[in-house]
């Protein structure tokens, strides 16, 4: 793939689309923000980016769509991203580049995954050949650079670490398995536990803004709530020395909204790790968090859009 200076870069989320232009030093020429809730399907998402970049008269020729899986990098296309219906199965791709004639290459890589390749270009990775990428966040997603290429799987699917089993007979998952990772661990996960338990009313507060009332409440020791943090530590600590014992990579990058209340609870999750750990100590410098956790898959989605990391074929 030949390289590009600057890349137009997307970023879809559950709760808002976040479109830039991208440099090859990691810094943004221009970054606008809008809510999730004003896309009612794939065209409207078509015509918010056209009209970004009309208004600055641009003629971008490469552009990275960072999204939340599972999708079809082939086709260019979500194909079952939780509580963004209305954009599966829509041309991404094909409908960008009709809207956008300058475009030449239209790039489709789940979050995750442009997240780790973020954090190896950009981030906390840098100058490593073997990185694993875990967001904590509405839910939780993976991705894995090994011998120097990001791996992208089966048509852009590969990392799925939020899906481990960590907590056998646990918490339905959202993708309907018990015990996932993501089901005891991620903000989503935690809102539905906490409501079910009657610890939090759903009427306070959405799952998006869980993360500052749980970090408030762990300050306060409060001890309805400590039991579903310390579970969800627990699941962490499972799924990152399954990855550790896998893999043996140089670094795991945790990222995600929920990161900083993990950090802050590294104490408490570094003993966890090290009584797992069993056939091959885990050295605390191998786990790092990401210093830019909110555009690090803005940066990631570009680098692999305009060929400035190795990707798998």
């Amino acid at each position: 793939m030949p390289t590009s200076s600057e890349v137009l870069a997307l970023d879809i989320g559950g709760s808002k689309l976040a479109l830039a232009s991208v440099r090859r030093d990691g810094t943004l020429s221009w970054h606008e923000r809008t809510p999730t809730a004003g896309v009612r399907g794939g065209d409207d998402l078509v015509r918010w980016v056209r009209t970004q970049v009309e208004a600055r008269a641009l003629t971008p020729e490469a552009l990275g769509i960072s999204t939340g899986g599972p999708i079809d990098d082939v086709r260019g296309m979500i194909t079952r991203m939780p509580r963004m219906e209305m954009l599966w199965g829509y041309p991404l791709a094909d409908g960008l580049r009709a809207a956008i004639p300058s475009l030449r290459s239209v790039s489709v890589v789940n979050d995750a995954c442009a997240a780790c390749a973020g954090e190896v270009v950009f981030g906390a990775g840098q100058g490593l050949r073997n990185v694993l990428y875990l967001t904590i966040s509405t839910g939780i997603g993976g991705g894995a650079f090994i011998a120097g290429l990001l791996l992208r799987g089966d048509r852009g699917n590969v990392a799925e670490f939020g899906h481990m089993c960590v907590a056998p007979g646990g918490p339905r998952c959202d993708c309907g398995a018990l015990g996932c990772l993501e089901a005891v661990a991620s903000a989503s996960g935690l809102y539905h536990e906490l409501t079910a338990a009657g610890v939090l009313a759903a009427s306070d507060r959405g799952w998006a803004e869980l993360g500052p009332w749980l970090a408030e409440r762990l300050e306060a020791n409060d001890a309805a709530v400590r039991p579903f943090w310390q579970r969800a530590l627990d699941g962490l600590a499972v799924g990152i020395v399954n990855l550790w014992t896998a893999y043996v990579p140089q670094a795991i990058v945790i990222g995600g909204g929920l990161s900083a209340l993990v950090q802050a609870s590294r104490a408490e999750l570094d003993a966890r790790i090290a009584e797992r750990s069993c056939l091959m100590a885990f050295p605390r410098e191998t786990l790092r968090f990401s210093g830019s956790r909110h555009t690090i898959p803005l940066l990631g989605v570009a680098a692999v859009a305009g060929g400035w990391i190795g990707v798998e074929a």
